[in-house]
């Protein structure tokens, strides 16, 4: 049942209020569309409910009208209900007129399928700003509803719940520097979604947010981030690097559940917390470091299935703290961090290393031999060799320990921390 659990959450996240049919059916521009009669207006609404096994599924282009008959006379369409479209993954369109100033957060649950959407001119609720094929409220900034080819505005402030969830053929998104919140599950169930680059300005990125994104690989939590959220990346097997900002402060709980393919995580000094499961069935991590003093509070099973004897690398003087603390006395293998480069005196020939933006950093006297360096990683791998004249940066994969020999000189560990 444990796998159950962060789609479980996913779930209850689409779920709004249940609708209880339909009072009218419409056909327009060749798919039926059914609605609810509501203070003599027209909501789009569905009828999956009260006949689940005779619904009609519109697909291709749907076109909502701007009014139609009922009772011998036209109304206007001003809503969409929700799940008035749940699980239409054929629909691959969408056109939305002006007349609608309402819709569910839920209403395209289901809608796998869209490539394309547009908010018609004059909508005073909603727009579909520079053709970016979603739907965004205008007066708050949030984009509510995204499609596989969206392109979200630079002046989008917010992601809206389930706004993106499930889509086919989402591989990568950018999210601009202007949005500050990434609403639940937003892009949860995208299974081709294997590259996100994060704006600079997130704060908070609420939970289940990429929960099943199976193909996503990596990720750069950037430094503006001091939240992520509960179920944030539970089930993404395929992720194998997380870079922490320098801000988050929180990882609730189930943050990264079952995500087997974690190597290497580094926590910064902000965190103060981590939930229950957050590290849950992490069974691969070879290598966990904590930049904070204070020891983070630690849920329980918060590290259930991740080897106690995997290093663990601590500020220097804390690791009797550490060993003492709750959670973290589960690790037998606690070392202090080592120092960030090699001294001048220590390294053959006066090479320097150092480590900046995620890189390791070589540098030599013009006169003077260089010996070959070698890089490892801290399960002892060799990631590369670097021989005399070359002293182009080694780009780590993931944050992480590795060792640094040069020449003949004792070998040293650098941290790198994004």
């Amino acid at each position: 049942m444990k796998r159950l659990v962060p789609f479980l959450l996913v779930v209850t996240l689409s779920l709004g209020q249940q609708v209880s049919g339909r009072d009218f059916s419409y056909m327009y521009q060749g798919q039926t569309l059914y609605f609810n009669y509501v203070n003599g207006s027209a909501q789009v609404t569905s009828e999956i409910l009260q006949n689940p096994y005779y619904y009609h599924y519109p697909t291709g282009a749907v076109v909502i009208p701007d009014s139609v008959p009922y009772s011998g006379t036209m109304i206007p369409v001003t809503s969409i209900g929700a799940h008035a479209f749940a699980g239409c993954s054929g629909v691959t369109s969408l056109f939305v007129p002006p007349t609608v100033t309402s819709i569910d957060r839920v209403a395209f649950s289901g809608c796998r399928g869209l490539t394309s959407i547009a908010v018609a001119n004059g909508n005073p609720v909603y727009d579909s700003r520079n053709g970016c094929n979603a739907i965004i409220e205008t007066a708050s900034g949030t984009l509510v509803k995204g499609s596989r080819t969206t392109i979200i505005p630079n002046d989008v402030k917010a992601i809206g719940p389930i706004a993106f969830s499930g889509l086919y053929g989402l591989t990568s998104i950018v999210i601009p520097d202007s949005v500050a919140t990434i609403g639940g599950s937003a892009f949860s169930q995208c299974e081709e979604l294997d590259s996100v680059v994060m704006g600079r300005d997130v704060k908070r990125i609420e939970e289940g947010v990429f929960a099943g994104c199976s193909s996503l690989t990596s990720i750069v939590i950037p430094d503006s981030v001091v939240y992520l959220g509960r179920y944030v990346f539970a089930e993404c097997p395929s992720l194998t690097a997380i870079t922490l900002g320098a801000s988050v402060d929180t990882i609730e709980s189930g943050a990264f559940y079952n995500c087997v393919g974690l190597r290497q995580v580094v926590l910064p000094a902000s965190v103060t917390y981590i939930g229950q499961r957050a590290f849950y069935e992490c069974r691969f991590l070879s290598t966990l470091t904590s930049l904070s003093t204070i020891p983070p509070a630690v849920g329980s099973d918060a590290f259930f299935g991740v080897s106690s004897l995997i290093p663990l690398y601590v500020p220097v003087g804390y690791v009797d703290v550490y060993r003492v603390a709750e959670g973290w006395d589960y690790f037998s293998n606690i070392h202090e961090l080592p120092e960030v480069g090699i001294r001048p005196s220590e390294a053959e020939g006066d090479t320097r290393v150092y480590v900046r933006d995620g890189r390791i950093l070589f540098e030599c006297p013009h006169d003077a031999a260089q010996p070959p360096i070698h890089i490892y990683d801290a399960a002892g791998r060799l990631m590369d060799v670097r021989r005399q004249g070359d002293d182009t940066p080694f780009v780590a994969p993931v944050p992480g320990v590795y060792i640094v020999k040069v020449g003949n000189a004792p070998a040293r560990k650098v941290v790198v921390t994004r």
